[in-house]
């Protein structure tokens, strides 16, 4: 089976290479292409992707960024001079309005079935500010032989804010909730017995220190622990994005302890050396920190209605909290305090859910099927 795979955000994150790689080792020809502006960075070393056909096309210009149709049709003309388009099964499409359109192209023109992924940027920058668009997003979706989201609440806040009631049952029938995957380095190393509370909790985060990550509302979440009488520390993980926010932070709690972006090698120890994973993220499209806390025994709190929010029933791993609210999040940090041993080893257990050999099989699976459908 060959698949062409559209893939604009390919160099942002190693997320997409792990995917990839898991297809080719079950047996789908995977091409990448990823188109870009001559402007556009690289972000990670991209030394392995001799294991696949990876095109970096830089053929755009900086203002196709902001005309949206322009763009797509001089992708689908690139691909069309450069590609035998007919070679391929199916296009996968890593993006609902920037890939997904030219996934349409060439569906309409050549009958190649697609399927096509919903992302963050789709729900909170596309669906949510460009409104002459939002009928192109519906089409797209109508269209596709399948759409993935990444996570249930993420369909449902599409499905609820942006779907017409006539629209609704047609897409629904052929959507998948399907999420990203962590690192085999976690799961090869999966934590094997669970790290109990001691005298004091010990709460870590890992993530970009800046307002989206809302670490502001943990800190106050511990110093309020503490004023009542559970002695509880707080970790953070991660660059600084922002020092204004981060001096906030210490003001909240001194005793804050704040450690720079490290290795997974090193990060692992971090994890196992504390008892439980908060991010209460405004914005998040997945978080695949969660996933690698919950391998080392971690039970996890998310933000209400974002990425992870509803990846598991309420209480399996972790709980979801109002991003907003301290008292919440006091309470829920309780009731983890109260159900630890049980979380601890439900997160041992469904960490292997996000296991990429497993999730590319799911993909596998969908693109033989895409054939079958008319």
């Amino acid at each position: 089976m060959r698949v062409l795979h559209i893939c604009s955000y390919y160099l942002s994150s190693n997320l997409f290479f792990k995917l990839f790689q898991n297809l080719d080792s079950i047996g789908v020809e995977s091409t990448v292409f990823v188109p870009l502006s001559h402007n556009d960075r690289e972000y990670w070393d991209r030394s392995e992707d001799k294991r696949q056909h990876v095109d970096i096309a830089r053929f755009l210009s900086a203002s196709d960024r902001f005309l949206y149709h322009q763009k797509a049709y001089k992708v689908f003309h690139y691909l069309e001079t450069h590609y035998d388009l007919t070679q391929y099964d199916c296009i996968h499409a890593h993006s609902l309005f920037t890939n997904g359109l030219v996934a349409q192209l060439i569906y309409k023109k050549y009958k190649i079935p697609y399927i096509v992924a919903l992302r963050n940027t789709d729900l909170n920058f596309f669906f949510k500010y460009f409104f002459i668009y939002r009928k192109d997003g519906i089409q797209i979706m109508r269209d596709a032989k399948r759409v993935i989201f990444l996570s249930e609440s993420y369909k449902e806040r599409t499905f609820k804010k942006y779907v017409p009631d006539m629209n609704r049952q047609e897409i629904a029938s052929h959507c998948e909730v399907i999420p990203n995957g962590i690192d085999d380095f976690w799961l090869n190393n999966k934590q094997e017995r669970i790290n109990p509370i001691g005298t004091e909790l010990k709460i870590i985060n890992v993530g970009s220190i800046g307002k989206n990550k809302n670490q502001l509302l943990v800190a106050k979440a511990v110093r309020k622990l503490n004023e009542n009488g559970t002695p509880a520390s707080f970790t953070v993980v991660g660059d600084i994005t922002d020092y204004n926010y981060c001096n906030k932070l210490k003001m909240v709690l001194p005793e804050i302890d704040i450690l720079p972006f490290m290795r997974k090698e090193c990060l692992i120890d971090c994890y196992r050396s504390h008892n439980f994973f908060v991010m209460t993220s405004y914005k998040e499209t997945f978080g695949l920190v969660y996933a690698e806390a919950m391998s080392q025994g971690l039970p996890v709190i998310y933000s209400k209605g974002e990425g992870f929010d509803r990846q598991f029933p309420e209480g399996t791993v972790g709980y979801s909290v109002d991003p907003m609210s301290v008292e919440d999040l006091v309470t829920k940090i309780q009731m983890i305090i109260n159900n630890y041993n049980r979380l601890a080893e439900n997160c041992l257990k469904y960490c292997e859910l996000f296991n990429w050999r497993k999730l590319a099989k799911k993909y596998k699976a969908i693109y033989e099927e895409c054939l079958t459908i008319s």
